[in-house]
């Protein structure tokens, strides 16, 4: 059983990086439509400006990883705690 529990802990840590390094691409990607606004090169399509508002936020999300990646994993280890008590 406690090897049981090992994994699982690896696997929703290994889940809530991933959600964090999404986050992160997402920054970047953020970080190249401000460049686009700052030089006045306004991009072209409606999408993209949809795209920098989730970006934006998303940003946030990267800037607060660790809290993040903490907060995901607590709260699904608490799930599946609950799932196998029942």
């Amino acid at each position: 059983m406690k090897n049981f529990l090992d994994i699982r802990n690896v696997l929703i840590k290994t889940i809530a990086m991933m959600i964090g390094v999404i986050c992160m691409i997402a920054s970047v990607y953020n970080g190249v439509m401000w460049a686009f606004l700052l030089t006045d090169k306004e991009p072209e399509n409606e999408v993209y400006w949809w795209l920098l508002i989730v970006g934006f936020f998303l940003a946030l999300g990267a800037a607060f990883y660790n809290r993040i990646v903490d907060a995901i994993s607590n709260g699904f280890s608490k799930l599946v705690d609950r799932m196998s008590n029942k």
